[in-house]
């Protein structure tokens, strides 16, 4: 097979594998259901990616490397621009965590809203093998910006961040699974794939759960991490 069959071959089958665990899911996607879609046989297909282990990798690393080295590109200069003991502002660092996954799934404007599934199930699904990866890409740039919430909220023990910033990516999850139900839901008024609509609201939101002050812990049980991230030298 010639270099460039094999190359647009396995683009084929990555669109394909992409399109079909957005609408579908990771694990009740079907390899035959792809392998259809790409116009391949399942031979070729698994000439190309051994496993389906190795396709979700494949498809996900494609678009999760990009996004992985904006944010290392981004923590770098907020470390550069902002030294210890100054301290970016928040509504920069939020911005700078999430603005560039909005980026991701809106830049193409015919696949956006299939890549904005698809970052949604990547953060939704308890997938073993998905969450290993996501994991391993992220892991650097988590605690990145976990480090930089922790500077800027020295108020919040690593119990409460932790918590909040779960809080952060579960509420951007849910839109970005299903963009078009939120469309739906608000009349036509509030548009996920609309980056420079959604993102000023967002901020505010989280903006406003970061710097709310710890919960009461009367008749709750203690903070088991108490100390802050800020705290770290």
């Amino acid at each position: 097979m010639p270099r460039t069959d094999t190359a647009q071959t396995r683009q084929r089958i990555l669109d394909a594998a992409e399109r079909t665990f957005a609408e579908q899911g990771f694990e009740p996607a079907s390899i035959r259901t792809i392998a259809a879609r790409a116009r391949v046989t399942l031979p070729v297909l698994y000439y190309h990616f051994e496993s389906k282990t190795g396709l979700i990798r494949a498809v996900l690393l494609r678009r999760l490397e990009p996004l992985r080295q904006t944010h290392q590109s981004t923590l770098a200069q907020l470390a550069a621009n902002y030294p210890p003991p100054q301290t970016p502002p928040l509504r920069l660092i939020l911005e700078s965590m999430i603005r560039p996954a909005l980026d991701l799934a809106t830049t193409d404007a015919r696949k956006g809203s299939i890549v904005m599934r698809l970052l949604g199930r990547v953060l939704t699904e308890p997938a073993a093998p998905l969450q290993d990866i996501f994991q391993n890409v992220f892991a650097d740039v988590r605690q990145g910006f976990l480090d930089l919430l922790g500077r800027c909220l020295p108020h919040l023990s690593k119990t409460a961040l932790y918590w909040r910033h779960e809080f952060i990516w579960g509420a951007l999850a849910l839109l970005l699974c299903n963009p078009g139900r939120t469309l739906q839901k608000t009349e036509g008024l509030c548009n996920p794939l609309d980056t420079e609509s959604l993102l000023p609201h967002f901020l505010s939101f989280c903006i406003a759960g970061l710097e709310a002050p710890p919960p009461a812990t009367t008749g709750a049980r203690p903070d088991p991490n108490p100390e802050r991230l800020s705290s770290k030298p």
